[in-house]
Order: C-alpha cells, then structure tokens, then sequence
C-alpha cells in the first residue's frame, strides 16, 4: 500500500507539472512568441523519439528566450489552428545552435518561462510573484489529482449538476495560474475547494436594516427570501427560526465559513460587533457545495444559489464583490421579464437566462467592495426539478484525470457505439445542435438590443438530452454588457438601466469582449476538444461555422462589422491571460474588462 502511495504522489505530480507547462507554453506561444515551427523532432540523444499518431503537423517549435541565452523545443504530439497545442515530454533546452540538447526537470522548464517572463516585465512589475502563483496552481492541481475520487469517470460519466461542478480539477487551458488560490491554506484547500468534494455550512451575521443595504427583483425583499430559505431547512433548530427569522429590524446574510473567519478578524467588524449592530451568530443549517467558481455555493433542495464574496485572490482576481456586480443582476432581471426576455424566449424557448434576482450587502457609502454581501442566484438545478445531465462546457471539454478522453469524447463515442453511426457523423451532429442552441440566440440578443453575453465556457451550462444537447443555459450576470449605440433602446424599455453597473461600452470593446468569450473560448475551444480526441478534423468544424457565420451575415444585416472580423480579419482578439497574470491586473476591480491585456491571435477561420 504504500510504495502505491509513493506512485500515485508521482504520477500526479507529473501529471501536474506537464499540465501546468502545457499551459504556459501554449500562453507564451499565443501572447509572447509564437516561436519556430521545425519539420523535424529534436531530441537529447539519450532520448527515445517521440512516437506520432495523430499529430495535423510533425516537428516541434522552438522558440527563443533571450534573458537566458537559450533555445526552448517543444516536440509536438498534436498542432492545432486554434493554438491549443499538445506536446511530448520533457521539455528540451537547447543554449546555441551547436550545443548539446539538455533536458531540465518539469519544474526547471516552469521556472524558466517564467523567470524570462518576469525578465520581459522588469520595468513594470518590481515584485513580481508570478512563479509563486504557477507554482501553487500547479501544486493545487497535483493535490487535486492525488486525492481524486472522480465519480465521473466511473461509470456514468456525467452526472448531475453539481458532480460536473466539482469535477474541474485543471481549470481554463489557456491560463498560467488556472488553480492558484492567494489566501487559502493547506486546510483551507481541503476544507472549501469543489474538486476535493468538500461541503459545509453557511455562517450567519445579523446586521441592523439601518446598515443593510438590499434589492429584489422579485416580490419580496432579499431579507424576507433568506429568512425564508432558513426556515425551510429542516437542518436548523427551531430556537435558532424562532430568534432570528420572523419579521424585525434586523436581516440575516449568509457568508462563506472562510469569509466570516477572515471578518471576525477585521476592526471594523469587531466594532461594529461591539456597538451592537452586528452579530455572528455561527455555522448553521444545511450543508452547501462550492461549484466551480468556489465562492458561489449549492444546495439540491434551495431555492437559490449563493454568490459570496471571498477575500481571497482565484486566478487574477480578489473575489469581493463589487457594487456593480450587485446592481448588474437586477438590471438582468429586469431586461428578462421585459419584452427583451420575453421575445428572446419566444424565438429561442431552449436558450435560457439564470438570473440573479437579488443581493443584500452591509452598507459602506465609502467603497466599492462589498465584504459581507451575497447575491441569491436562481437554482435551475434543483433535484426536484432537474433530473437531466447537465454540466457547463468548460467541464464537458476537460480531460480526465486518467489523461484519457474528455467527457464529450466520451459522449461522442457512446453515441457513436449506439446509434452505429460514424465518430465523424456524430460528432458533426453534435456540434450542428450545439450551435444551434446557443449560437443564433446570442447573436440574436446583440443585433435587436445590443446586449452581449459573455458566453466564455465556464458561463455556458447545457441540458443534454439523449446525450444531444437540448438546452443552453446562460449564468453570472457579471458578463453581460451593453452597447451604447442602443442606449436610448435600451432605457425607453427599461428606464434607468445600466446606472452604476459599469458594463455599457462602444461597440469595438463590445465585440473584443464578444469575439474573444463566445468564438475563441468557446466554439473554437470545443472544437480543438474534438480535434485531439481524434473524432473530426479541426477544419471541418471550423469550416462548418464559417458557413453558419456566412448565413448569420445574410440575416443580421446591422451586424455586418462583426461578421466582417470574423470572416475576413486576419486577427482576432484574444485576452491574455499570460499577461495579465504577469502585471497582476484585477479584472473584476478593473472598470475596463481587461482590454489592455488583449493580445490579437490568427484567425482560424482564414486556414478553411
């Protein structure tokens, strides 16, 4: 038992030593240098030459790093157009034309790249923790993998919504620091993180409505919804209903368990605690499951999920939410159940909005943040009224922690096997039914309303029925955006929209923001998923949507601009993860989404 310890803890560590490379060499290549491509494979002679089997291009890239004098070679196990790239193991180093080839340890290629990163940013970033934070993902990651219990990989190999949740152990592809969680210590991790399975109780402050500030879309207010939610759980004793959740001058705010810890630590709270204004009043109730965002919390049998702020930094962000967050999810509420959602449903009843219908936040005039603050977010997912697979796009396109197929190559193959039909002719299916959910609605919403929803993959969420995709369904109100030319629309329908939200912007930010989610994230994203699952050629796909953009063109007329990039610009806006990890931008605290870190990649559609 345990020399099988000893061997589980390795190959998790390479597993995600190369995951983490993978990544940043895919980041460097789209954001820095795309390098050389060599026909030939290059290896150390010691080395054993890398077997191909479905590479689209033989060879490797070799790219130069000039603050350490040296030639980077990635041998290739798969080329994609999209620059998604697979490689062969290890990494080699090469410091002149004439030299021998080196091979460096996984983690001495990690530090490298990011040592000639941090190199690249000297005059910008003077204490630049980026190795710290790639470092930690990838440790994360290696902690997820060795303690998996991936019960979507075992038999069913879908599941349930919040299976598919807690199933995301590598995160974004194309990110450097996709695990990194600033903050969190090693009980931390164990204690609140999805892939680890955890699940916990809410804390609870009582706050006096003077410094409650609140909003709902709905009939009731925030405060009465939580109050309610609590009573209908049978997890919490009826002294605890009886005292703190009928009608009085006071509201409960549930917060995340790490939250309130980190709270109870500020001055500010404590003396507020000490005027009597606020009470904690502990852990109570039932116990929630973190989904893959880790501060928005789940339950089968609530009414709502819980968006919380968490004073830790994910990825590039500190998650507190802002102001505008709050706002943003009852200016959503209120464009759905305005003739904008209802002639959007009309016209695509299987693309769906869920919605965030209130918030309630301790008030401070004086900031933006909102420490002590959750947003209810409608439960679609219920399990008395959702017995269907569903799982976003992000965790149907990873792969598997046993390094084999995604589970959409699984789908794929499964109905393959059942329909007796071709990988080829399945999978071209698929696709054709998932374009036509998400694609045309979308592309819908922005030419009548200029509304751009931000439908990046870990925003998309399907339905899948008979494996098929039946229904699209859209979360976190934060991504959407409005388009000032349709401003003067936009208020005669729903007067005052956009006040204090921050997301209405000209039409290029618009369409960077839109390219970059729904067609580079997204589609091409899941394209290149089937491509290395050896089930249909990347260009085929990229073909296909090509044609469908060659249609869309004909029938949304007014967004001709749009459908030009796409179809003729030899660039497309990409954001830049890499980079706006390496100058530590917020992207949520950022009031421009991003933009300065937007890099321009090629157009895959020029290749078809």
């Amino acid at each position: 038992m345990f020399n099988k310890n000893i061997k589980s803890k390795q190959m998790s560590q390479k597993q995600a030593e190369e995951k983490t490379i993978q990544n940043l060499l895919n980041c460097y290549f789209r954001e820095i240098d795309q390098g050389e491509w060599l026909a030939t494979n290059i290896r150390a002679d010691d080395q054993v030459g890398p077997q191909h089997d479905f590479s689209t291009k033989e060879g490797c890239i070799r790219c130069y790093l000039p603050s350490h004098s040296c030639y980077l070679i990635a041998n290739l196990r798969y080329w994609s157009l999209i620059g998604i790239h697979l490689y062969y193991f290890p990494i080699l180093t090469q410091y002149s034309e004439e030299a021998d080839i080196t091979v460096p340890s996984n983690v001495g290629i990690i530090e490298l790249i990011v040592s000639e990163l941090v190199y690249i940013s000297r005059d910008c970033c003077k204490n630049n923790d980026l190795l710290n934070r790639v470092i930690q993902s990838c440790k994360n990651i290696q902690e997820f993998l060795k303690t998996k219990n991936e019960t979507l990989n075992r038999g069913t190999f879908l599941g349930k919504f919040i299976q598919a949740e807690q199933s995301l152990l590598y995160g974004h592809q194309m990110h450097p620091t996709p695990k990194s969680r600033q903050g969190f210590t090693a009980d931390d991790l164990s204690a609140y993180s999805p892939e680890l399975k955890s699940r916990f109780q809410l804390s609870y402050f009582r706050i006096h409505n003077s410094i409650v500030q609140e909003a709902s879309s709905l009939d009731s207010k925030a405060t009465d919804l939580i109050k309610d939610e609590v009573l209908l759980d049978p997890e919490v004793d009826e002294n605890f209903k009886n005292l703190y959740c009928h009608q009085d001058e006071y509201s409960l705010i549930p917060v995340h368990p790490w939250q309130a810890d980190y709270l109870l630590r500020q001055e500010s709270i404590k003396r507020l605690i000490y005027m009597g204004w606020l009470e904690f009043l502990n852990c109570r109730g039932r116990f929630y499951f973190p989904t893959s965002s880790i501060r928005t919390l789940y339950h089968p049998k609530s009414n709502f999920m819980f968006k919380m702020s968490m004073s830790i930094k994910i990825t590039n962000s500190l998650r507190v939410l802002m102001k505008k967050e709050l706002y943003r999810g009852i200016d959503v509420h209120r464009v759905s159940m305005s003739n904008i959602g209802k002639n959007l449903y009309a016209n695509f009843p299987k693309f769906l909005i869920i919605r965030d219908p209130a918030y309630i936040s301790l008030r401070d005039d004086n900031s933006q943040e909102c420490p002590i603050s959750v947003i209810l977010r409608e439960n679609w997912f219920k399990s008395t009224c959702c017995s269907a697979d569903v799982i976003s796009i992000v965790a149907l396109c990873q792969e598997s922690a046993e390094a084999s197929d995604s589970k959409l190559a699984k789908v794929i193959r499964y109905i393959s096997r059942h329909q007796e039909s071709s990988l080829f002719q399945v999978s071209l299916n698929w696709f054709q039914s998932y374009l036509g959910i998400s694609l045309e609605p979308l592309l819908w919403l922005y030419s009548h309303y200029g509304i751009a929803l931000s439908a990046h993959q870990q925003n998309s969420i399907l339905e899948l029925k008979s494996f098929y995709p039946h229904r699209f369904f859209f979360r976190d109100t934060q991504d959407f955006y409005y388009c000032y030319d349709y401003y003067d629309l936009l208020d005669s329908i729903i007067p005052g929209m956009g006040i204090g939200t921050e997301n209405m912007y000209d039409t290029d930010v618009i369409e960077e923001i839109f390219i970059y989610n729904l067609f580079v994230n997204n589609l091409f994203g899941i394209v290149n998923v089937f491509a290395t699952s050896k089930l249909i050629d990347e260009k085929l796909l990229l073909e296909y949507i090509k044609n469908v953009l060659v249609n869309y063109n004909k029938k949304y007329k007014n967004l001709s601009k749009l459908f030009e990039k796409l179809l003729s610009a030899a660039k497309l806006p990409c954001k830049g993860n890499l980079l706006t990890s390496l100058y530590d931008m917020d992207e949520v605290a950022a009031s421009n989404p991003g933009r300065p870190y937007f890099v321009y990649i090629d157009n895959p559609l020029l290749s078809v």
